[in-house]
């Protein structure tokens, strides 16, 4: 509107689609203020490259998810997190990529199914989002059907006793929901802890683990 607008170099981008990727803010600006402005644009970049792009403005694995075309791209985001941090047998990691989170959705197709089914269960209310992630690599480790009874015995309580996995791990993040702060750490060995006790049929009566301890991995697949 005062005429300040000056041609500096950056550019206006479309993906091979035809869908705007970079420069929606100034458009808007253009659209509101009902001035014309002159600037480059550069067509039929490659969609995945979104996620390098202004990584200054820290974008984040939910952006580059969702212009991929996924739902529940915080969910997914976060789920993938999850996976990377095992993959790496590490509790945290510095950074987390927006290209990081797409290489790991790619490479575990069944990470939308699960986040699907979280969302969709009460467990959402009080069970961190990491635990998608995890679910991902217990279905892949040990199959459907261990995965689909473990879900449901999380997410529901139906039919669960003392010491079994389930009812132990619902207990715990219940007191979360409660306000009772668990730590990154905490969470995902309890996870861990409480579907190897599922898959070896063995009773627990505490998840514990403290900083400093190795993270627990998962326990051999069973042979068919």
């Amino acid at each position: 509107e005062r005429g300040e607008w000056n041609l500096n170099g950056e550019t206006i981008v479309f993906d091979t689609a035809g869908r705007l990727v970079q420069g929606q803010h100034r458009l808007t600006g253009v659209v509101r203020s009902n001035v014309s402005i002159t600037s480059f644009v550069v067509r039929g970049v490659d969609t995945e490259v979104f996620a390098t792009f202004d990584m200054g403005k820290r974008r984040s694995a939910s952006d580059a998810l969702t212009l991929d075309g996924k739902n529940n791209t915080h969910a997914l985001g976060t789920a993938a997190r999850a996976i990377a941090i095992y993959a790496d047998g590490e509790l945290a990691r510095a950074t987390f990529t927006p290209s990081q989170a797409l290489a790991v959705v790619k490479a575990h197709p069944l990470l939308e199914y699960w986040t699907h089914r979280f969302r969709g269960s009460p467990m959402r209310h009080f069970m961190p989002g990491a635990f998608i992630g995890l679910m991902t690599l217990f279905h892949e480790r040990f199959g459907a059907d261990a995965a689909e009874t473990f879900f449901e015995q999380v997410a529901t309580g139906e039919g669960l006793v003392k010491k079994q996995p389930a009812y132990v791990l619902r207990e715990k993040f219940s007191k979360r929901a409660r306000g009772v702060i668990i730590t990154n750490g905490v969470a995902t060995a309890a996870i861990i802890k409480a579907m190897n006790a599922f898959i070896t049929g063995k009773e627990v009566q505490v998840l514990r683990w403290a900083e400093g301890e190795e993270m627990p991995r998962f326990v051999a697949a069973r042979s068919a």
